[in-house]
């Protein structure tokens, strides 16, 4: 019985030790692997550029996470502690953050002078965006007093805490805001309403119905106005023309100048009336005009 136990309790020995150099012996592999692969990158940069000669270095440092690297034409993955061997002179670098899905990160993009056996450190920061939202909405939107839109305003987070932000809209207080560290990307700005807002807006609407009852008042009257100076000017026109008739036919040569100045009076008259109902008629459409506009 004991010699049992004691084979049991040398078996379990045994298992534990070889458990140990298996996890050893994985974790040397896993290593090994990484180190191969972060040299396979390294060497494939070198092969591509091969031509070149002269090389320099290309550090990274980022406090963002960031998904990949493009190294002009050639995508590589970011190694935070590694260093990348390039030719000497320029260079297009791109960084792609790894958060996608969030459309307020935008990814980084630079040109780089890499010069011959020497460590350049670039640090990457993508650029971040922040809506800002309002209470009332379409407010006006102030980056140190120059006005820049209205809300909702797209903006960038550097903007955002380098300038100052204020918000003005009629009836409201003038806002300012002062932006943190742990500000949101989509920011909600109420606005205190001005205590005599309301009884300001009443006012205004109810000028503006007294406005557009005036309106139409007046189109109607310069309608009305305007028939009775077309019929008076059709009226004077018939008066002329019979006046002129009688001129002609008339045989009494003491007629002949009275019938002539009746018929130029009534020409006149009906000229005049005439122009008082155009005037009349176009002032008419333009006060109905506006009517309609103000509804």
């Amino acid at each position: 019985m004991k010699i049992a136990r004691f084979r049991l309790k040398l078996e379990k020995q045994t298992m534990n030790k070889r458990s140990k150099h298996y996890s050893r012996l994985l974790f040397f592999l896993l290593s090994f692997f990484l180190l191969q692969s972060a040299a396979a990158q390294n060497y494939l940069i070198q092969s591509i550029y091969a031509d070149s000669g002269k090389t320099g270095f290309l550090k990274l440092h980022s406090s963002d996470p960031i998904e990949k690297i493009r190294v002009d034409s050639l995508e590589i993955k970011y190694n935070p502690h590694g260093v990348i061997e390039l030719p000497s002179g320029k260079h297009i670098i791109r960084a792609r953050s790894t958060n996608q899905d969030n459309w307020f990160v935008r990814d980084w993009a630079d040109t780089v002078q890499i010069e011959e056996q020497d460590t350049l450190a670039l640090f990457i920061s993508f650029v971040k965006y922040k809506m800002i939202y309002s209470e009332p909405f379409g407010a006006t939107v102030k980056l140190d007093d120059r006005t820049v839109g209205k809300t909702p305003f797209l903006i960038k987070g550097k903007d955002l805490f380098s300038h100052r932000l204020s918000l003005s809209a009629e009836g409201y207080y003038d806002t300012l805001f002062v932006a943190t560290g742990k500000s949101a990307a989509s920011i909600w700005i109420p606005m205190k309403q001005r205590a005599n807002f309301v009884i300001m807006q009443n006012n205004r609407l109810q000028q503006k119905k007294v406005m557009k009852r005036k309106r139409l008042r007046m189109s109607l009257v310069g309608f009305g106005a305007g028939i009775v100076a077309g019929s008076a000017a059709y009226l004077f026109k018939k008066e002329a023309n019979r006046t002129y008739n009688c001129y002609l036919t008339s045989g009494n040569p003491v007629e002949f100048d009275n019938l002539f100045r009746r018929t130029e009076k009534y020409d006149r008259l009906a000229a005049g009336s005439y122009i008082v109902f155009e005037v009349d008629l176009l002032t008419s459409a333009y006060y109905f005009f506006r009517y309609l506009l103000d509804r």
